[in-house]
């Protein structure tokens, strides 16, 4: 927490830099209706296809750049939820890890949309699934299976290696 109060300052153009990006600080009321804003316009399941995409664009690279400091696609992982709870994204923690399947907790993730009804958090799926995909190699895909705000006791992702199809009959 300390580190990022340090690397942020306002210059004298007024844009807020943390380091070496600019940031801007929003409201979980203002995502929040941006997703529910999605969900009203393009409907449920396209919403989710945008809001899926939205993380792997967001993600694209990331994974082929943290994998240079750190040992592991776990090691990476591990920071990056770090990363998310610092910045006030909620707490993410691995449940199940294998060469094929990992499985992920989310607790109080951006933005909460009580008593929504459906997942909102599939960019954090679409995000998670294109780091793993860059560091493991191979086509990765991420699910929400559980939301907090339909109701579940906490979000809970699955990644999984694609598999190919052989073609067989």
């Amino acid at each position: 927490m300390e580190m990022l109060k340090e690397s942020l300052f306002l210059d004298e153009d007024g844009m807020l830099w943390a380091g070496n990006e600019r940031i801007q600080i929003i409201g979980e009321r203002s995502e929040a209706t941006l997703i529910e804003s999605l969900f009203e316009y393009f409907g449920e399941e396209e919403a989710k296809k945008f809001l899926y995409f939205w993380g792997r664009k967001e993600s694209q690279g990331v994974g082929r750049m943290y994998i240079k400091v750190y040992k592991t696609l776990k090691e990476v992982l591990e920071k990056i939820f770090n990363e998310t709870k610092i910045s006030g994204g909620g707490i993410l923690e691995i449940l199940q890890f294998s060469n094929d399947v990992i499985v992920i907790k989310g607790r109080n993730l951006f933005p909460r949309i009580p008593n929504f009804g459906t997942q909102v958090h599939l960019n954090y799926a679409g995000f998670l699934a294109q780091i793993i995909e860059e560091i493991e190699g191979g086509e990765w895909e991420g699910h929400e299976i559980k939301c907090e705000v339909k109701g579940d006791a906490y979000c809970e992702f699955v990644i999984k290696r694609k598999v190919k199809n052989s073609g067989k009959s």
